[in-house]
């Protein structure tokens, strides 16, 4: 697959997706953070909402690397995370998803993304997190009703696999889901009540519930997404299988000697008999 540039996300985002390789893959995404950024204080959110986030404990500069599927972004498993507020975000369902690789650390858990909600009453901490250990290699997403409560967990029913994958969750309707490269591994009912409207903002590469750091991550990491929606099964496979295609310029179309950039073929059939 080709990795595009970060100037050319920043053209797709200027569309806010219209003009990308999967148009579909846009609709009601609240935060997309490429991290493909040559470094710097930033990490830009390109969904188009203004939600960008802040390194803590981590010099983005010195800790980018290339990888497999672009620059990734590495986080040492004790201080280092991404803050990013959320301002513009639905108080129901909702997706995250994070592709990384997970290097082997001495405790069992470790956060990879987490998303707080709180109202007056209580509130709700969700995070995927993975172990990756001799002894534990489970994956799941995790919420928590109050900040009495202990938690939930959703896992998967097989272990997190060695190198680069993509790991979801999805908050739907009726249902807590996990996702592991572009299938839903496991489901459970929701128990917990999801404040309306939330207070919200998310980290990446943490856990923060009760406004403390839970767990941090060490890992490579390449891309974070979250929709303001439940994702449909086809959707979940197709970021799996490019998650760069919602990034890319659509190719450009000849047309009588003319290229047109950025026209939809069907657009250029209309009309036509």
């Amino acid at each position: 697959m080709r990795i595009p540039s970060m100037d050319e996300i920043w053209e797709v985002s200027e569309s806010r997706g219209a003009n990308s390789e999967a148009p579909h893959l846009w609709e009601g995404l609240v935060g997309a953070w490429p991290l493909q950024e040559g470094g710097g204080s930033t990490v830009w959110d390109v969904s188009g909402n203004g939600n960008n986030g802040t390194p803590v404990g981590t010099n983005l500069l010195s800790n980018r690397k290339l990888g497999q599927f672009g620059r990734v972004v590495g986080t040492d498993g004790i201080d280092d995370y991404i803050q990013i507020p959320i301002n513009s975000y639905v108080s129901k369902p909702f997706s995250v998803l994070v592709w990384l690789s997970a290097t082997l650390k001495p405790n069992a858990w470790q956060s990879v993304m987490g998303v707080k909600t709180h109202d007056t009453n209580g509130q709700n901490a969700y995070y995927l997190h993975v172990a990756r250990n001799d002894g534990d290699k489970q994956y799941g997403f995790e919420w928590c009703g109050n900040v009495n409560s202990l938690g939930d967990v959703v896992r998967g029913p097989s272990t997190f696999p060695s190198g680069y994958h993509m790991l979801g969750g999805m908050v739907a309707y009726e249902s807590v889901s996990v996702i592991l490269d572009g299938r839903i591994r496991a489901s459970v009912t929701r128990t917990r009540t999801f404040p309306s409207p939330p207070s919200y903002f998310t980290t990446i590469g943490a856990a923060v519930f009760n406004n403390n750091i839970l767990d941090f991550t060490q890992c490579d990491c390449f891309l974070a997404q979250i929709y303001g929606r439940p994702l449909l099964p086809r959707e979940w496979a197709k970021l799996y299988a490019d998650p760069w295609a919602m990034y890319r310029v659509r190719p450009r179309v000849l047309v009588r000697g003319v290229t047109l950039k950025k026209t939809p073929i069907h657009h250029l059939m209309a009309g036509c008999t």
